[in-house]
C-alpha cells in the first residue's frame, strides 16, 4: 500500500513539474488547475452520478421555478418568490422574530425557521425583566 501511494505521489509531482495533467499525463492542464479539460469533465460527470445516487438533486433542478428552495417539493410557489406557501409563511415568521429583537441582525438570533428555541425564550424573559 505504501509503495503504491509513494509511486502515485512521485508520478503526480513529475507530471506537475513537466507541465502536464497530473491525472492522465497526456495534455497540458487548464489554466490555474492541475488537470486537463478532459479529466476535469470526467471528474465532473463522476461527481454528478455519485451525487444522484445519494439522492442529491442537481442545481438546475433545484433552482428551476417549480421547486421550493427550502423543502424541494414540487408544488405551486408564492408568486415572485422561490418558496411554497408553507415555507414562505415560516420564513416570514422567522424574520418577524429577528426584526423584533433587532440586535446584531438575523444571524445572531437563536431560532430555527418558525420555531423559537429555549435560549431565545430565556433571553426574551431576561430582557422583559430588565425593562421593568
Amino acid at each position: 500500500m505504501k509503495k503504491d501511494t509513494q509511486r502515485i505521489k512521485s508520478t503526480r509531482e513529475q507530471r506537475k513539474a513537466t507541465g502536464l495533467c497530473t491525472t492522465c499525463g497526456k495534455h497540458p492542464p487548464k489554466e490555474g488547475r492541475l488537470q486537463c479539460e478532459a479529466c476535469l469533465a470526467r471528474y465532473r460527470r463522476y461527481c454528478e452520478t455519485s451525487r444522484r445516487k445519494r439522492g442529491v438533486l442537481p442545481k438546475d433542478m433545484v433552482f428551476n421555478k417549480s421547486r421550493c428552495c427550502r423543502c424541494m417539493r414540487e408544488v405551486p410557489l408564492v408568486s415572485g418568490k422561490k418558496m411554497c406557501p408553507e415555507c414562505y409563511k415560516k420564513a416570514v415568521h422567522a424574520m418577524k422574530i429577528a426584526r423584533a429583537h433587532g440586535q446584531g441582525g438575523w444571524k445572531s438570533q437563536n431560532f430555527v425557521f418558525g420555531k423559537v428555541t429555549k435560549e431565545t425564550k430565556e433571553s426574551e424573559r431576561k430582557r422583559k425583566e430588565e425593562s421593568l
